[in-house]
């Protein structure tokens, strides 16, 4: 167990003011807080859904959550559950009559393989939740697979595979994200943004976009401060999102047996040191470092316990600047970093091109240890990148 033992409090929601627009402030501010979501304010301290299971105790879970105070619910097509965080959703307004469906910030991702049809996508999302509108969604990745709209093809070894076929004319992220900017008049999405970009790309979509990204959802945690990343993002005045914000948790992570999981990050003793100080757990720490940047964490648990303590964090867990000092000395900037959700290696793409964790060329062979990764039967990388634009090629 990575968690400390914590009391269950009473969660009440906090009530939030803002200006009701899809863009960004100039800088990113704490303008948004955790409690209810009104207008275009998304909470800080979002309920994550990644690897819920697609039945009862899914929708269960998420009904909880909401009981508990969540109102920020994060899911996507490709995690195959929305069908149980749509029950879930709708098991928790019902059984607090008190919480208006307004209040709430559901957040959803446009999946790989939906570059042609983004309305279908959004209808299917729409379907699988049970929702007449969704209040956030995202471009998953700035790639695209074959295979349905919602898991893409494996080659024999279990690699996913890119469409070779599709040219540069027919995709790339720019023609989507005007797909996506399109359908925010229809009303079924009120917001939208990106995941897993990396710098050029942003640059390039920003110099395209008619409205810009309302947020960006990458991992962030104390081993993976990118803080390059995270200064680039303030002078573009783009929020930012973290996913997998309590490092390698995850027992996917351990299921893969990647090498890169190692350690726990919870069982950091600086981490620890503090929490003890604090009177917190590590999990709080980790996550109150992230809300101290002004970074929304996503983070899931289906565990009531960790549930409370997660939403706790921002409440319970004040750091102090020495605190905040001894945590970035954590960082593994110059050390590849610690990315456990590596797509770079996952897809065998070149994900995260120009940011600070790992190697190019040939030496990334050795930095990658996703057992997935083709280059390991002579599979070319750029091969498998779709969009020809210069982020996508510039790896290898």
């Amino acid at each position: 167990m990575f968690y400390s033992t914590v009391t269950a409090l009473a969660l009440l929601g906090l009530g939030v003011n803002g200006q009701d627009v899809q863009t960004a402030p100039k800088a990113v501010d704490p303008l948004i807080t955790s409690g209810k979501a009104v207008g275009s304010n998304m909470p800080t301290v979002g309920f994550g859904t990644w690897m819920l299971p697609n039945n009862d105790k899914g929708a269960e879970a998420v009904a909880r959550a909401m009981k508990l105070g969540y109102r920020h619910f994060d899911g996507a097509t490709a995690y195959t559950n929305q069908q149980a965080v749509g029950k879930g959703l709708a098991l928790g307004l019902k059984n607090n009559p008190h919480i208006k469906r307004e209040e709430l910030w559901i957040t959803s991702k446009i999946w790989a393989t939906r570059h042609k049809d983004v309305t279908g996508g959004i209808d299917i999302n729409l379907k699988q939740l049970g929702l007449d509108y969704i209040d956030l969604m995202l471009v998953h990745f700035p790639v695209i697979f074959q295979g349905n709209s919602q898991q893409p093809k494996k080659d024999d070894h279990g690699a996913p595979i890119a469409n070779a076929t599709v040219t540069v004319a027919e995709y790339d992220y720019l023609p989507m994200w005007a797909a996506m900017e399109a359908a925010l008049s229809a009303g079924k999405i009120k917001h939208i943004g990106i995941s897993n970009f990396n710098v050029t790309q942003i640059d390039d979509l920003l110099a395209h976009a008619k409205v810009k990204p309302y947020v960006h959802q990458i991992e962030a945690h104390p081993y993976l401060q990118d803080w390059k990343f995270y200064d680039y993002h303030t002078s573009k005045g783009l929020r930012l999102a973290a996913y997998a914000p309590l490092g390698n948790t995850n027992p996917e992570y351990h299921y893969r047996n990647w090498k890169s999981a190692g350690k726990a990050m919870l069982s950091d003793p600086t981490l620890s040191a503090i929490a003890t100080a604090r009177g917190c757990s590590t999990a709080q720490v980790a996550l109150a470092w992230n809300l101290a940047r002004n970074v929304t964490t996503v983070v899931k648990a289906q565990n009531a316990q960790h549930a409370i303590e997660n939403y706790e964090a921002r409440q319970t867990c004040k750091l102090t600047s020495e605190d905040l000092a001894k945590i970035k000395a954590l960082d593994q900037d110059g050390k590849g970093g610690k990315r456990y959700w590596d797509m770079c290696c996952a897809m065998d793409l070149p994900c995260y091109h120009g940011l600070q964790d790992g190697p190019v060329g040939p030496a990334a062979a050795d930095y990658c240890e996703d057992p997935w990764k083709n280059i390991k039967y002579n599979k070319e990388r750029t091969d498998l990148w779709l969009t020809k634009r210069p982020a996508c090629n510039a790896l290898f």
